[in-house]
């Protein structure tokens, strides 16, 4: 029987650009950690990845975090290269985790009802003063 993949064996692919860890059950915070060239990442309903491993990929420019909830505001407001972030069906981000991002040229707030009027703005406004 083949095994799946699991933190000893992924934390080696350090040249990793992009890595989809949708419905994982195995990938901890222990095994991506190391993948700092990550550009992409997908956490959709993934239960393993917390906030301490995103301080460490700071070259994300895409963030998928469509029905996760172990992700929140602290864990996302530092990532300041973000260019596309998926928030649909989140409950824990807020404007609060948001408003730095100002790289962001794509965002899905589909079923998120804790991003308001008020957050964006404040995104738009620091935009603006970046060119």
């Amino acid at each position: 029987m083949k095994e799946s993949i699991t933190n000893h064996g992924i934390k080696k692919l350090t040249n990793l650009t992009s890595l989809n860890l949708s419905q994982n059950s195995r990938i901890e915070n222990t095994g991506i950690k190391k993948l700092t060239n990550l550009t992409s990442l997908c956490l959709p309903s993934n239960n393993r990845i917390s906030n301490g491993v995103l301080e460490k990929l700071t070259k994300l420019t895409s963030l998928d975090l469509l029905q996760n909830y172990l992700i929140t505001n602290e864990g996302i407001r530092h990532l300041y290269n973000l260019t596309s972030l998926n928030l649909s069906h989140n409950i824990v981000i807020t404007n609060q985790g948001t408003s730095k991002l100002t790289e962001l040229t794509h965002i899905n707030l589909s079923f998120n009802n804790n991003i308001t009027n008020e957050g964006y703005q404040i995104v738009c406004d620091r935009s603006k003063e970046n060119y």
